[in-house]
């Protein structure tokens, strides 16, 4: 069995229980499965069990970006000596099979509580399994990592063939769909069910008020950043603007995702923005690792009957070394219009007035 073929199914599952017996690993889920009929299932859960096991490690990092990794407390409240002190059931559980990025985020964590096995022992197994999840106030995100050998899938039934699965799984959204169409009509009187927590995404049409500043969309100075680490800003910023996402895609280089497919998940989903660099308010490199805080202006096209705006923009960027080459690994962004980013740390910006800010 190809673990990989089983994460598309743990989708929005939910994490029951975690237990391990020397080198065996137990997860049970609450998966979205149907009977292939539509009809519910008596029992969702599936059981996966993770067999030579040779490692079980769990991982923590700072809530956010700009937090330095030797600067990170861990809340007495989240220290896990044993996989069934997981905080069970767990909601927001995103699952990745065999992810080089999981096995490079364990390495490079703030913390590791090492539950099974040892660091010298990490990518001798053929498999992984990453589970990831937020716990505490505020959030601290966790990691659960499981090096083994063979993955075996059952139900209550017994064993349970990947192909009935991905049966059930399709037979789950189906039925998403045909709920969610059929709200048109005046339900406020039904009772809730699970298809209500998956809310569809909107769809809007195609902007004509399309008309961004024609100004650089990089342009830093006296930045004390070395060159190597604003290269893939750069492309970025640049990559984005031109809408040149194979560039992008190469700035970010994910390890489990081919350029050319994460090129093409950047072109259906960038939206109509348009991002400035003009400053960076701080950075900070440990190890491997770097953060870097971009300040600028974000130009949105106007949809929806909102008109086209520009606003002062913050970006939050965390950067690994790989090889000799630093890539994003992540960015989050913040408006300090809005309360969701920082005012600068300078006097006013002299760029504002080119975006008519």
């Amino acid at each position: 069995m190809d673990p990989r073929q089983v994460a598309p199914f743990l989708h929005d599952a939910t994490l029951l229980e975690a237990q391990i017996d020397a080198r065996l690993v137990t997860l049970t889920f609450a998966p979205l499965r149907r009977n292939v009929d539509g009809t519910d299932l008596v029992d969702r859960r599936v059981r996966l069990e993770l067999r030579d096991v040779d490692l079980v490690a769990l991982g923590y990092d700072p809530t956010w970006n700009h937090e330095k990794p030797s600067e990170f407390s861990l809340p007495a409240d989240l220290e896990i000596d044993h996989l069934s002190e997981l905080p069970c059931p767990i909601t927001d559980a995103e699952v990745a099979m065999d992810s080089r990025t999981a096995e490079e985020d364990l390495k490079l964590a703030a913390r590791v509580h090492w539950l099974r096995g040892e660091p010298h022992s990490l990518g001798r197994s053929p498999h992984n399994i990453s589970i990831r999840f937020g716990a505490g106030l505020p959030r601290i995100p966790m990691h659960v990592f499981v090096a083994y050998g063979t993955l075996h899938t059952f139900d209550a039934q017994g064993p349970l063939a990947l192909s009935l699965w991905e049966l059930q799984f399709a037979a789950w959204w189906k039925g998403w769909e045909e709920h969610w169409s059929s709200q048109d009509a005046d339900d406020s009187s039904a009772e809730p069910v699970l298809e209500d927590a998956f809310i569809p995404v909107g769809t809007e049409s195609p902007s004509s008020d399309v008309n961004p500043p024609e100004l650089p969309a990089f342009l830093i100075h006296d930045a004390d950043v070395p060159a190597d680490i604003l290269r893939p800003l750069r492309d970025w910023f640049e990559g984005t603007h031109a809408r040149q996402w194979s560039r992008v895609a190469a700035a970010e280089a994910h390890p489990d995702i081919a350029p050319e497919q994460r090129a093409r998940t950047l072109c259906a989903n960038h939206g109509d923005r348009w991002p400035y660099a003009r400053a960076i308010d701080s950075w900070w490199r440990e190890g491997l690792r770097v953060h870097v805080r971009v300040r600028g202006a974000e130009y949105t096209a106007g949809s929806e009957g909102e008109p086209a705006a520009t606003e002062e923009t913050v970006w939050d960027f965390a950067l690994r070394l790989r090889g000799a080459t630093w890539a994003i690994r992540t960015h989050s962004q913040g408006w300090p219009a809005y309360g969701s980013a920082e005012a600068s740390p300078r006097a006013r910006e002299p760029w504002l007035d080119d975006f008519g800010l």
